[in-house]
This record gives C-alpha cells, structure tokens and sequence, in this order.
C-alpha cells in the first residue's frame, strides 16, 4: 500500500505498563517468566520495567530486580527521577 512503512516494530510494553496498572503486587519471578516467554515469541523488543519512585508505582518497586531480563536487550524506561538517582544505572543498565 503507498504511504506505509515496508515495515514495522512491534514493542510490547504489557510488562512494564500492564503489570504497573495491576491492583496487586505480581511476584517478581512472574514478571520474568512473562518477559522471557514474550520474547522467546518472537516479539522483537519488549519493554521490562521502570524505575520509578517505588511510593508512586509500588508494582514496579522491583525494578533492580527485573533488570536482568533487560540484558537481553530489552529495553527499561528511566524516566528522570531514575536518571537523576542512578536507580537504572545502579542496577547495572546503560543506554544503548
């Protein structure tokens, strides 16, 4: 079709922006087993968690924990608190 990309990038976000909107605490080894089956599905960029001010999003107050699963690859989001604090690079991440 004319106008549109020869092709396009799907980036899940579901663990990150999902499990954050979830009313309960989702065990962190879920977290990782749901990030490792959507990218052993083929999904070319899944966005694992973010390291946010754990007292605004308590679901994702495990985010150092989580960020093993980003060495694969995946991204994190690090909004500027995180920045700010080194919570992302405390946990061992860099930007790309």
């Amino acid at each position: 079709m004319p106008g549109l990309p020869p092709e396009v990038v799907v980036w899940e976000v579901g663990p990150r922006d999902g499990l954050q909107n979830e009313p309960g605490l989702v065990p962190t080894e879920a977290k990782c087993e749901l990030v490792e089956r959507l990218v052993d599905a083929g999904l070319p960029v899944v966005e694992v968690t973010s390291f946010v001010r754990p007292e605004w999003v308590p679901q994702l107050a495990d985010a150092a924990r989580c960020s093993p699963a980003c060495s694969a690859g995946t991204p994190c989001a690090t909004p500027s608190w995180s920045q700010r604090t080194g919570a992302g690079t405390g946990a061992g991440l860099r930007r790309p």
